[in-house]
């Protein structure tokens, strides 16, 4: 950050007790910076920091709060976007607000995409799959290999096609 001009403007909202920067730091009107909690996910980290007034005290996705602060609310049916696929970055420079589909474009040509058995309710691993492919190339029926790995027919059907675990 030397040499450039840091930005604050105040949280939307809880104007006059929380600035946020183009940097993406939260801070106290009275100057004291916030330190952020990251909330894991698979492959990074978005920043949140709990805000509180009146009584009432929330958690906020930091880069939310960039945005809403120097671009504006979100727009209806619109979603933060990382450009850079780092969901750790929140330098405006870095966030614009996006469709749902532009950011899993984003995903897919940052690498960041989430498939196969890395997916949380995946029921089967990438050799389970390699032997469904295997053993309906030889003749083995759809239905009798759903059962055998505990799966649906049409995800057999699915897997067979590549129209799932088309990276496998």
């Amino acid at each position: 950050m030397s040499g450039t001009f840091e930005r604050w403007l105040p949280v939307v909202g809880l104007e006059g007790r929380y600035d946020v920067s183009d940097q993406g730091r939260v801070r106290l009107k009275s100057r004291r910076l916030l330190r952020g909690c990251a909330a894991p996910r698979q492959r990074g980290a978005y920043w949140q920091v709990c805000l509180s007034r009146d009584g009432w005290s929330r958690s906020f996705l930091v880069h939310q709060l960039v945005l809403e602060a120097f671009v504006g609310s979100r727009p209806e049916g619109m979603e933060c976007r990382h450009l850079d696929g780092n969901g750790g970055n929140n330098v405006l420079t870095n966030l614009a607000w996006g469709t749902a589909q532009e950011n899993a474009n984003d995903r897919a040509s940052h690498g960041t995409q989430v498939r196969g058995e890395l997916v949380g309710n995946s029921k089967l691993k990438v050799g389970q799959v390699r032997q469904i492919r295997l053993f309906a190339k030889a003749g083995v029926r759809k239905q009798t290999l759903a059962a055998q790995f505990g799966v649906d027919r049409s995800l057999v059907s699915m897997i067979v096609n590549r129209v799932r675990w088309r990276e496998v």
